[in-house]
């Protein structure tokens, strides 16, 4: 993917495999968020590897790029979305750990003092928010916010609020159901198993944390083993993309079966958790 001043060359020293990629006929989606994102994306990307063509940002290097928080995502959001021809019909986003994050006022660093600023106050992550969702509208690709993830106690650093993820997820929420939005309730997901996944006093997860976001197994329901290992982002993608295109009948089938086992109503949730 072209990255800054690189974006010239590296479009056109692209090899024509990346054109195949996405022009297989399988639904195009795109991954945006800071570094938890970063370590699920491999596993989405495995569960994901027969029913769609998953991407996210990289740099110059080929490794996969920080979306960091709102203030990064307004800058950014133009050349993220014009990647690989920019034809998405997905678009799984989070944005809001970098943003409750404290810095030093004068110099924007990460900060330690829990009395320093965010980057991104709250006024102001609503506000960046919502314009970067609106220019994700405007692909009209199928959205799904993805809800931050927790911070543990103990004095994480740089600092951050241990109950901001829920007060930044309101208003990232509040956005969401404005513009009927789909969300993805990785904190409520994640925040159960906070001591078995993620790493202590750290806002990242372990290696099986990660693996834990990329998919989850179905152990109410051991009668159906095609629905083991599912992720709950694979889930919501495939169920997002029957919306669109429903000829798929892998895709379909596996909707309709996520429809039984998630949900007892006549119809789909509108989060996961």
């Amino acid at each position: 993917m072209a990255i800054g001043s690189f974006a010239a060359a590296q479009d056109a020293a692209k090899p024509k495999a990346a054109d195949e990629r996405t022009e297989n006929g399988l639904p195009n989606v795109l991954i945006l968020g800071d570094s938890i994102s970063i370590g699920y994306t491999s596993h989405v990307k495995q569960l994901l590897r027969e029913n769609a063509n998953v991407f996210r940002p990289t740099n110059a290097k080929g490794k996969p790029e920080n979306c960091a928080g709102t203030v990064n995502g307004v800058k950014q959001i133009d050349r993220w979305l014009a990647a690989e021809g920019g034809k998405w019909n997905v678009i799984h986003f989070n944005f809001g750990l970098h943003d409750l994050k404290r810095v030093n006022a004068k110099t924007k660093k990460n900060s330690n003092n829990p009395d320093d600023p965010h980057q991104s106050n709250p006024e102001l992550y609503e506000k960046q928010l919502s314009q970067i969702v609106t220019k994700l509208l405007a692909t009209k690709a199928k959205l799904i916010f993805a809800t931050t993830t927790p911070v543990p106690a103990g004095g994480v650093k740089p600092h951050r609020d241990v109950n901001d993820p829920e007060r930044y997820n309101e208003i990232a929420k509040k956005i969401m159901k404005k513009n009927d939005i789909e969300v993805n309730d990785l904190f409520a997901f994640a925040e159960p198993k906070m001591r078995e996944i993620q790493i202590p006093v750290n806002v990242h997860f372990t290696k099986k944390g990660s693996e834990y976001l990329g998919k989850t197994s179905r152990r109410s329901h051991p009668q159906k083993p095609q629905t083991l290992g599912l992720s709950r982002t694979r889930l919501r993608l495939l169920i997002s993309y029957r919306t669109m295109n429903n000829h798929h009948g892998t895709i379909k089938f596996e909707c309709e079966l996520v429809f039984r086992i998630t949900s007892s109503s006549r119809h789909p949730p509108k989060a996961v958790a």
